[in-house]
């Protein structure tokens, strides 16, 4: 992907498969198997950046069901959105087991930002990527993202537009993107790159929990005319 050169967390010896078919699952198994009985017991993953491809509410099911199964085997998993996708029905939970570093991926295809209106996610991995992705025109309470880290997450070429929240009916709902350490980090980098908050009225945009040492960088970031209450309309942070 473009931005891999902005990155400072890799794993330059991953081959990437794409997941077309059950060959291609087949592939994984071959390249992991091997890994897992020479383990000892101890976790391991195959040095794979695996595709999944979206296109529909029913192509998405099918993607977390493939990374229930062999999402743990690989360095890197993405979902590559190709086409529009609106569906609220639930959050997403996508967490990477813990024990050897992994990378999780949602991608957009496209020359703009990839519509993923309502689609919500509970995120959890050591590098976490959101690319080339569009959340517009909802009208949820709770957060599009919420996400917990071990060492970096990236927002880069994603829009956020017109988004609505009502504030007497929701009180108490949550920040648009919450981003957190996971318990065994002692530091996060989060880096947001051009990145566009527009006509949001919501409760607030982003929050960032902070530890010692940990780091955010700001470039090419949008704020306008957006409405927050009782949060703030551009960056907040607590720290812990």
């Amino acid at each position: 992907m473009a931005q891999e050169a902005q990155i400072p967390f890799q794993w330059q010896d991953e081959t990437v498969i794409e997941v077309r078919s059950d060959e291609d699952i087949a592939r994984i198994e071959e390249i992991f198997d091997p890994l897992l009985e020479a383990s000892d017991g101890e976790a391991v993953r195959a040095p794979l950046h695996a595709v999944v491809f979206v296109d529909s509410v029913a192509s998405l099911k099918k993607a977390v069901s493939q990374f229930g199964s062999f999402g743990d085997e690989v360095t890197t998993f993405e979902f590559r959105f190709t086409a529009p996708v609106d569906n609220s029905e639930e959050e997403i939970h996508l967490h990477q087991v813990e024990g050897v570093k992994a990378r999780l991926i949602l991608s957009g295809v496209g020359d703009k930002p990839v519509p993923v209106s309502l689609l919500r996610f509970d995120l959890r991995a050591d590098v976490i990527q959101l690319e080339n992705l569009a959340w517009i025109g909802g009208s949820l309470p709770m957060s599009y993202v919420r996400a917990e880290v071990g060492q970096y997450l990236e927002m880069h070429n994603v829009t956020v537009s017109d988004n609505r929240y009502n504030f007497d009916q929701e009180p108490d709902a949550s920040p648009m993107f919450s981003v957190k350490p996971s318990p065994q980090a002692e530091k996060i980098l989060v880096s947001f790159d051009a990145v566009r908050f527009v006509r949001n009225q919501v409760h607030s945009l982003v929050n960032v929990l902070r530890r010692d040492g940990s780091e955010v960088r700001v470039k090419d970031v949008v704020f306008a005319d957006n409405v927050c209450f009782p949060g703030p309309c551009e960056f907040s942070g607590t720290e812990k």
